[in-house]
């Protein structure tokens, strides 16, 4: 029966396929551009979010230089440095004002050229603590710099007077900050952004500050633009930015990955779903509908199922105007063409059998009136003794030479011959050409070992390529004495032949064709250009009429006959001559 259940099943497993695919491509192409514009759209925001913590944190770095500044300008503090005043009262308390100015700023040292502390204000009595990047500071040159110590963060200014236009570094300041107020502006910006804020030193490679997830400070330094890294705990994402006012310090962030990917994780969820059941949806809805349109297809099936059996079921009803009502019509209308083809097939079937046997007794009729092949060669002989009789001594050797061919082409009683045979053929063939040419013309000789004179080959194989020798290589020599070659010899086991002729040759372009099997040469294949002009000169009889088989021809049937054990091979130089190849395995006629 037809396998209607079968093709329900193939219609909706193809029409879900393809809408599942469909639905796929569309959920992965909206789902990953989607996720990537997110993505980009989050990366923009924690990297604006950063650059106002950046910014927040660099007036805080520049409260420090306008407190470098103010120290500068105080009068009392240039007089002392120049040695006017010595360090007291006023000095001291206008460094104190400068040190309860700044929040933030636990103590102030103001040190002369060499290194002496001149002054000095601090919350507490303790002695100056050691700095030591002091000593490295001053004989740098530099105007500024920051230091992380165990006392907090140290900040390193120059103190210079202008004398005579001139600036030269006098004396220096060491302010002591309290880290945790440096970073107190941006860390109240950047909490509930970010999980964590460091500050780098990338002049000295290190970490200075940080707040939040521990992190080692080789990754921290490496880590690239809004890469992803990994502590102990979680993964997150690293941003960084460098610091306007101190351009040797970069500000860095981390956020959660999983706070930073959260939005998208829960659109590729909600998009999985409605895929799911999407999918489930167009499932059922397939079945159902690949159910409908099979319908009337199982109504067919089922008629030609009585059809088979040879009952002519009654005409199929339709109910719907669409392609299946066509099928069911021509459904009926080819029942009906079988009612009346099986009526006409059972007449015409007598009739049938009276056309064949006339037909029959027209052919035997045919056979009848055929001449029998042995009253064509009867008529030879006849004419040869006639010729005989006359003393015409030539014309009596062309007719056996001819009968003898007529006798070899249309023998059936043997596929293969021997070599000696085949010779034999080819010069009773050359017999008959050479009474077509000039005296001298054409010479063709064989050599052939004992041993290869036996082997066999396929009857008349060799006479179509010393054919093709005579009429495109010596002929167009216009007139020219030429030479045919046959050269036969076995050799481990396989008999190699070799025609030769010393004719006009092959163009290379044509051999190369040759060769390939592109180009179909036949007897009456054109020659050359050269070739043509100088056969222009030949007389029409011996230009036309050779209908024998060609190179390619000789080519398939050593093939048909030996697959791959044989070979054939034409080489040839234009103006020198050509020479064709054949090796085929050795085989011996049985007696």
């Amino acid at each position: 029966m037809f396998p209607i259940k079968r093709l329900v099943f193939k219609l909706t497993f193809f029409y879900a396929l393809f809408m599942v695919l469909l639905l796929g491509s569309i959920f992965i192409f909206f789902s990953t551009n989607y996720s990537k514009f997110i993505f980009r759209e989050k990366e923009s925001v924690y990297e604006q979010k950063l650059d106002l913590v950046t910014e927040e944190f660099s007036k805080d770095i520049e409260r420090m230089f306008t407190l470098h500044s103010e120290a500068l300008s105080t009068p009392c503090l240039q007089e002392l440095i120049k040695g006017n005043i010595s360090a007291g009262e006023e000095t001291g308390q206008a460094l104190e004002a400068l040190r309860r100015k700044y929040l933030g700023v636990s103590s102030i040292y103001l040190y002369s050229k060499e290194g002496d502390l001149l002054e000095s204000a601090a919350n507490s009595l303790e002695a100056p603590p050691v700095f030591r990047e002091l000593p490295d500071f001053r004989s740098s040159k530099a105007y500024r710099h920051f230091d992380l110590q165990e006392e907090g963060m140290v900040y390193y200014g120059a103190f210079f007077l202008n004398q005579d236009k001139r600036f030269t570094y006098e004396a220096y300041l060491t302010i002591v900050i309290n880290p945790s107020r440096l970073f107190y502006n941006a860390g109240n910006l950047a909490r509930g952004t970010f999980s964590g804020l460091y500050l780098l030193d990338s002049r000295q490679e290190e970490l200075v500050m940080q707040e939040g997830e521990a992190f080692s400070e080789a990754l921290l330094l490496k880590s690239g633009q809004a890469s992803r890294i990994r502590n102990e705990n979680s993964d997150f994402i690293f941003f960084k930015n460098s610091c306007r006012s101190y351009p040797e310090w970069t500000l860095a962030a981390t956020v959660d990955y999983t706070a930073y990917g959260q939005e998208v994780w829960r659109l590729t969820l909600l998009l999985l779903s409605l895929a799911v059941l999407s999918m489930g949806l167009i499932i059922l809805i397939s079945f159902f509908i690949s159910r409908r349109i099979i319908r009337p297809i199982t109504q067919v099936s089922q008629a030609m199922v009585q059809v088979e059996q040879g009952e002519y079921p009654a005409p199929l009803v339709s109910h719907s105007a669409d392609e299946t009502d066509d099928l069911i019509q021509g459904f009926n209308h080819m029942v009906d063409s079988l009612r009346k083809l099986n009526a006409d097939i059972l007449q015409e079937q007598e009739e049938k059998r009276r056309y064949e046997v006339e037909q029959v007794k027209s052919r035997l009729q045919l056979l009848q009136s055929q001449v029998n092949p042995h009253f064509i060669h009867n008529t030879l002989n006849t004419l040869k003794y006639m010729a005989l009789t006359e003393g015409n001594k030539e014309l009596a050797g062309t007719i056996t030479s001819f009968n003898a061919l007529l006798r070899a082409s249309i023998s059936t009683d043997m596929e293969y011959t021997t070599m000696e045979e085949e010779c034999h053929y080819i010069m009773e063939y050359m017999n008959i050409q050479q009474k077509r040419c000039t005296p001298g013309q054409v010479h063709c000789t064989a050599h052939v070992t004992p041993e290869a004179s036996q082997g066999l080959l396929p009857r008349l194989i060799l006479q179509p390529l010393v054919e093709n020798s005579l009429f495109h290589g010596i002929l167009p020599l216009e007139g020219k004495p030429g030479h045919i070659r046959i050269h036969g010899f076995v050799e481990d086991a396989f008999l190699h032949i070799y025609i030769s002729d010393d004719g006009i040759g092959i163009p290379e372009e044509t051999l190369e064709k040759l060769n390939r099997g592109e180009l179909r040469v036949t007897s009456e294949t054109p020659l050359p250009d050269q070739a043509q002009q100088s056969q222009s000169h030949t007389p029409s009889r011996m230009r036309s009429g050779y209908n024998h088989v060609g190179l390619n021809n000789v080519k398939d049937r050593l093939k048909l006959m030996y697959r791959s054990d044989c070979k054939f091979i034409i080489t040839s130089e234009y103006h020198h001559g050509t020479t064709i190849y054949l090796c085929v395995p050795y085989e011996e006629e049985h007696i």
